[in-house]
């Protein structure tokens, strides 16, 4: 299985290329999203504790209940984890275009 999923990738390495392309999209729209709802998160908590004394950040899941927020980093954790799953899609584009570059 492994052999037929490695010469798809190596008969034609632009597949490879854009599958490396669309991983990196979707980390750093991730990583955007992530960060607009810390912000959000960090924002509501300052909000409402400006009488009260400092509570918390709530998470995403808290502030907006309605919306699936389960992909969403919100923790160094999660920032990290995005973050090399965007470098994995780097390499992947890097290792498409040696292998198109090996092929003439």
């Amino acid at each position: 299985m492994l052999e037929k999923l490695a010469y798809f990738f190596v008969s034609q390495p632009t597949r490879l290329i854009l599958l490396g392309d669309l991983v990196l999209r979707i980390a750093a729209a991730d990583l955007m999203v992530g960060l607009i709802g810390h912000v959000a998160a960090v924002g509501t908590s300052a909000l409402a504790s400006f009488g009260a004394p400092a509570s918390v950040a709530p998470m995403l899941a808290e502030l907006y209940p309605n919306l699936p927020t389960g992909l969403v980093p919100e923790s160094a954790f999660g920032f990290i984890a995005t973050s090399v799953i965007g470098v994995l899609g780097l390499t992947a584009i890097e290792v498409g275009k040696k292998v198109r570059r090996m092929m003439g």
